[in-house]
């Protein structure tokens, strides 16, 4: 509630250069950041360097994390040089300057280095749903639109009906924890659980042992609304980003082409970051740079597509 009511707060009366220029700005340090990181990132992984550090997790007991690089883990680090990639050809689409372009594209091939030896998977959801927006947008047939709909839902619905020795590869022990969210949501589904609780209550319905789950719950911020806060609240979050998409394919579909390819890309950003969290939690309850950049980004995204519909 604090990310949503004050830190990404848009005032109205902004008019539509103000708010792309705070873009470009908060692009350009994320941009920056990123390639320091993933630069240094890619050279301790290439060196067999790793940064430890003892913690005590959410049971009392002590545990050694290994970083990938400067990242807690591999699926941050694949994310932020997804993220990094989306942000760095959204700027593309915008620079002028021929010498920052060169710039822009140097940290692509950092970033696209990075995605691969991150070795988390999360970060390539990214780069599908880039490529899922693009074609929303550009393909006017609605039953191609239809497909790109209906085939990764059934996709999806395909893969939980593989053996589980094949679940749990893909998934990588997340499955074990959606079970035991689904015990518990099927008990609460409309009120949740609390967030105190969720965790205790996790291991308790643990159907194996929930790697994980105490330092990125549940994995999945859907359930982990769900289970936490109930059904309604999950509802209300899923029908935020579906207006958010919708309302921007519509109107980004009306467009010129100049501005059309880079409302484009900044709308793959907003799409990326909830596929993302079909297997992260990291949209809401934590403040994350995932959560930062979807807030802040669709914060101002809304209010310039709301200057923009009155032309189309």
């Amino acid at each position: 509630m604090l990310i949503l009511t004050v830190i990404f707060s848009i005032d109205n009366y902004k008019d539509k250069k103000e708010l792309n220029k705070e873009i470009d700005i908060y692009s350009y340090f994320y941009i920056a950041s990123t390639f320091i990181f993933s630069t240094i990132s890619t050279i301790f992984v290439a060196m067999k360097l790793n940064i430890e550090k003892l913690i005590v997790n959410a049971d009392g007991v002590e545990e050694l994390i290994t970083f990938k690089g400067v990242f807690n883990n591999e699926n941050a680090f694949g994310i932020s040089a997804a993220l990094s990639i989306l942000i760095t050809l959204y700027m593309i689409s915008k620079a002028k300057n021929s010498k920052v372009k060169i710039i822009f594209y140097i940290n692509l091939v950092i970033q696209f280095i990075a995605l691969i030896i991150s070795g988390g998977r999360s970060g390539y959801l990214a780069l599908l749903s880039l490529a899922f927006i693009i074609a929303f947008i550009y393909i006017k047939n609605n039953i191609v639109r239809a497909l790109l709909i209906i085939l990764p839902v059934l996709s999806f619905v395909f893969v939980f009906t593989l053996d589980s020795s094949t679940l749990h590869y893909i998934f990588t022990g997340r499955e074990y924890i959606w079970i035991a969210a689904i015990r518990i949501i099927k008990f609460a589904f409309f009120s949740g659980i609390g967030t105190s609780n969720t965790i205790p209550t996790l291991i308790q319905n643990q159907p194996a042992d929930l790697i994980g789950v105490t330092k990125g719950g549940i994995h999945n911020i859907y359930m982990e609304v769900t289970t936490t806060n109930g059904f309604i609240a999950t509802f209300m979050l899923i029908l935020f980003i579906a207006s958010v998409i919708i309302s921007g394919i519509y109107i980004i579909s009306k467009m010129d082409s100049n501005k059309k390819i880079s409302y484009t890309l900044l709308l793959s950003i907003l799409f990326a970051i909830p596929v993302i969290n079909l297997m992260e939690s990291s949209l809401v309850y934590i403040i994350s740079f995932i959560s930062l950049i979807y807030w802040f980004y669709s914060g101002h995204f809304i209010a310039i597509i709301n200057k923009e519909k009155d032309r189309y």
